[in-house]
């Protein structure tokens, strides 16, 4: 694939940046700062940041409709209109358990919201992963997990993958569009201990996995089929935590990174850390889907 390299996007100081997307319809990277409780928008370096303020720490936001957005909230998924700020919540809020909070989550190939969650104290095992259809109908597709996060889909093969980061798992499933369940992984294989942690994820053209990794300062692109690892990018920035494809033929990788719990020497040695990254690429990712009310 030839020689890649991170270049700055746009220097931010988010505390837990994580989510990006791009959203093709207005040609904007739009992500989160699931601790700083925003959700932010830029239509490229140089423009002013358009920044929304929650009340409570935003885990992840999904394409909807026009100016529509998923928002996973800590107490629920909620519907958020970008023009008038106003929330609606999509979830019974019986459902939610103290001491979770929602985190990563996005719109899978099938149209519908998928997104999970995680103990806030990190313990394991606590949290869930749910699918949310467009009749607004949420069900629980995996029990026990650990920290919910990235999300992959290859509708070719009908597979389904994903991450539970403290396992250092990346997981397949049999899935196709209107299953009702994924049944257990029929593969799993488990990134390296020297690159940290698996965090979110987005797969190219080729059906390639293109893994953050949490406290590994790198990118890097598995072969979902082997768990082979194709190739390692190096970020200057220990934490990253999740990446998209985006621009002009999706040929451009958008990557999220973090600061929270960076000691005082780690934020000097890595004075980027926070801030939005690119690696241009030689392959591509897919258009994003949409989720419809």
């Amino acid at each position: 694939m030839g020689f890649m390299k991170a270049s700055l996007y746009y220097k931010s100081d988010n505390i837990l940046g994580e989510g990006p997307i791009w959203d093709h319809r207005s040609q904007e990277l739009v992500w989160v700062d699931i601790d700083g409780k925003t959700l932010n928008f830029l239509k490229n370096p140089t423009a002013a940041i358009e920044q929304h303020i929650f009340q409570l720490k935003i885990g992840f936001a999904a394409l909807a409709e026009e100016d529509i957005y998923v928002v996973g909230l800590e107490n629920g998924l909620y519907r958020y209109n970008r023009r008038d700020h106003s929330l609606s919540i999509l979830t019974d809020p019986s459902l939610h358990r103290e001491g979770l909070r929602w985190n990563d989550g996005k719109t899978g190939l099938d149209g519908c919201i998928w997104g999970g969650t995680m103990a806030v104290d990190q313990t394991l095992y606590q949290g869930s992963l749910y699918r949310l259809d467009r009749n607004l109908n949420l069900k629980k597709m995996l029990a026990h997990v650990s920290i919910s996060n990235g999300l992959a889909w290859n509708s070719d093969l009908g597979k389904m993958y994903f991450v539970d980061s403290p396992l250092r798992s990346v997981q397949t499933f049999q899935y196709k569009k209107g299953d009702p369940e994924i049944g257990v992984p029929d593969f799993t294989f488990n990134t390296h201990e020297d690159m940290g942690y698996p965090d979110g994820m987005t797969i190219d053209e080729d059906g390639m996995l293109w893994i953050a990794h949490w406290d590994g300062a790198c990118i890097g692109r598995w072969h979902p089929g082997t768990g082979q690892l194709i190739t390692k990018i190096d970020i200057p920035a220990p934490r990253v935590t999740s990446c998209i494809f985006g621009g002009q033929g999706f040929s451009t990788l958008f990557v999220s990174t973090a600061r929270t719990g960076l000691s005082k020497e780690q934020l000097e040695n890595y004075p980027l850390s926070g801030s939005l990254f690119t690696i241009d690429t030689n392959t591509k990712g897919l258009e994003p889907p949409i989720f419809s009310f």
